[in-house]
């Protein structure tokens, strides 16, 4: 008898409980942003809206060898990520020029390494760009309208 009387504690604790959490992760996501780890969950926050409008952003990576430029986007330079924590990652480790710059040593020679490997030359520098799309609300296709460079940072 104890026992179902637990059972039925439990369940009712979790009818109240988990209604309560997926409010709060309403009230936070519109707030400020996704509460969990951007790997976790990195479908939430990719698209941003701003009224009227929405923006989308974009990483590409310039590799300047010589005389030589080639750009790659991210899902190029990090294959082994699958495409959808692909936003999530990049916002997560390059989504603002002092991200970028945070990187030691170690982490910069993985991805001149990766670079190369890509590439098939050996970058002699690699620029980081963010970019962002705007797209209109009531557009019938999905041609942005307008698209900005946020940022650049050589890394």
């Amino acid at each position: 008898m104890e026992e179902r009387c637990r059972i039925r504690t439990l369940f009712t604790a979790l009818l109240v409980l988990l209604p309560l959490q997926y409010a709060w992760v309403g009230v936070e996501g519109v707030l400020r942003s996704e509460p969990w780890p951007a790997l976790v969950f990195p479908g939430f926050k990719n698209v941003y809206s701003d009224g009227d409008r929405f923006y989308v952003n974009s990483y590409h990576f310039t590799l300047s060898s010589g005389d030589e430029l080639i750009t790659v986007g991210s899902p190029v330079l990090f294959p082994e990520l699958p495409l959808s924590q692909q936003p999530g990652f990049m916002r997560t480790h390059f989504g603002t020029p002092e991200k970028a710059e945070a990187l030691t040593e170690d982490q910069r020679e993985w991805l001149y390494l990766a670079a190369e490997k890509i590439a098939g030359i050996r970058p002699d520098a690699i620029t980081l760009s963010q970019s962002r799309a705007w797209f209109s609300r009531p557009s019938p296709t999905l041609e942005p309208d307008s698209a900005v460079v946020h940022f650049e940072i050589e890394i």
